[in-house]
């Protein structure tokens, strides 16, 4: 499988958005996937929201996978679900779906430890999927730490890192220091907007930084 599992150092980072603009104006061969969707009581979901932003159809983004209604921890909202998040099926789900030809653009939920079950997270599932990690940084105050502790455990857990993708305004304080103390790459930065705004124009230059770090 090609691809890559888009993390974040934490939730609400922007993770969705980064998605969005990957898939605004990609190849056909490109897809979208959310294995795991928590929260959807009161909200529509994260391929509803990149399939309205990139402006792309249901077989480029499938709304396939373990969807859980209470905004918590995935493990928490399937233990409330009176379900068990596991690994094998969503390996054989994404060996469906994401097949030979394809390029994938798989979005985790929350951190990369965020748990499963009680016994894998997040970063057993990318392993699992053998996709490369993007890490996106929300731009704030203590952004350096989470940026790096990610890292870090990406690192000693030996999967592989694409880089830094920061998410909001420029801050070259945090530029500088993950490019002084990380040993991968920031990739390139999407600029804050508006929610509802598509983030188009920024997909073809994000594409290009991935497909030189990638090829």
């Amino acid at each position: 499988m090609r691809g890559i599992f888009v993390t974040g150092t934490d939730t609400d980072v922007g993770k969705t958005r980064v998605c969005a603009a990957l898939l605004a104006g990609a190849p056909a061969d490109w897809r979208y996937w959310k294995p795991v969707q928590t929260g959807l009581a009161d909200d529509p979901g994260d391929t509803a929201m990149v399939r309205q932003l990139a402006n792309v159809s249901a077989v480029q983004a499938p709304d396939v996978g373990v969807r859980l209604d209470a905004a918590v921890s995935p493990h928490f909202a399937a233990q409330a679900a009176g379900q068990r998040i596991e690994l094998a099926t969503l390996r054989q789900q994404a060996a469906h779906m994401l097949g030979a030809g394809v390029f994938a653009v798989v979005e985790g939920a929350g951190g990369l430890l965020t748990p499963l079950n009680d016994r894998e997270t997040m970063l057993d599932l990318a392993r699992a999927l053998a996709l490369p990690v993007l890490i996106v940084v929300r731009v704030k105050l203590g952004a350096i730490n989470h940026a790096l502790l990610t890292e870090r455990v990406l690192r000693d857990s030996g999967v592989p890192t694409v880089g830094f993708l920061l998410s909001g305004d420029a801050d070259p304080s945090l530029e500088s220091a993950l490019r002084v103390h990380a040993r991968v790459p920031v990739v390139g930065r999407l600029p804050e907007c508006q929610p509802d705004t598509p983030p188009v124009p920024h997909g073809e230059r994000l594409r290009t930084a991935l497909r030189e770090i990638l090829s």
